[in-house]
């Protein structure tokens, strides 16, 4: 008579020899610290990356703070608390947004850089200690003469900083306002018998 218990199973975890384990533990470690580097480098010279980054984390975060709008009673967020976040949103892609992209960066060329001209974004990268990087981003309004770019203007670091700012209170409030909207959009679909 044969026994009817089946044999254990194991995990292909398990049976993998100690040094796959040491290829993988060093793979790990070699992608999350190239992942960092490639972040650094991405929010510092891509533009547009941050900016889409800020948005989807943005969005990502109302959505999850929203709850259910179908619930009963539908959640109601404090004025107050709406106005930290959104405060909290415009610092930090005031910070992390540097680069900008070409629609963010269009009301700096409006505001500060005569007619005639044009935003230009450069990275300036220097290593002023040992084991220290400093990423400064350089704004300039270029004008054409005698056919060679010549820099006319820069705007002030604090001028770009000011405008980034209240770029994205006005984002955190357009993004609110579309979370707004499409909760009600489901709350419709939701009040539709099938």
């Amino acid at each position: 008579m044969t026994d009817p218990t089946p044999e254990p199973t194991t995990s292909i975890w398990s049976r993998l020899p100690s040094i796959v384990w040491i290829i993988l533990v060093v793979g790990g470690i070699i992608g999350v610290i190239a992942g960092f580097i490639g972040l650094f480098y991405a929010l510092s010279h891509i533009e547009g990356f941050a900016s889409i980054l800020m948005l989807l984390v943005a969005w990502g975060i109302i959505r999850f703070f929203a709850g259910n709008p179908t619930a009963s009673p539908p959640v109601n967020v404090p004025p107050l608390i709406k106005a930290v976040a959104i405060v909290f949103f415009a610092c930090m892609g005031m910070a992390i947004d540097q680069t900008g992209n070409i629609v963010y960066n269009q009301p700096i060329e409006w505001l500060f850089c005569p007619s005639e001209t044009t935003l230009e974004r450069g990275v300036s990268v220097t290593h002023p200690l040992p084991g220290r990087t400093d990423v400064t981003q350089e704004f300039s309004c270029v004008a054409t003469v005698n056919g060679q770019p010549e820099v006319v203007d820069q705007p002030g670091v604090l001028a770009v900083i000011a405008t980034r700012f209240v770029e994205y209170v006005l984002i955190g409030y357009a993004l609110v306002a579309l979370n707004r909207v499409y909760n009600a959009i489901r709350v419709r679909r939701s009040a539709v018998p099938a």
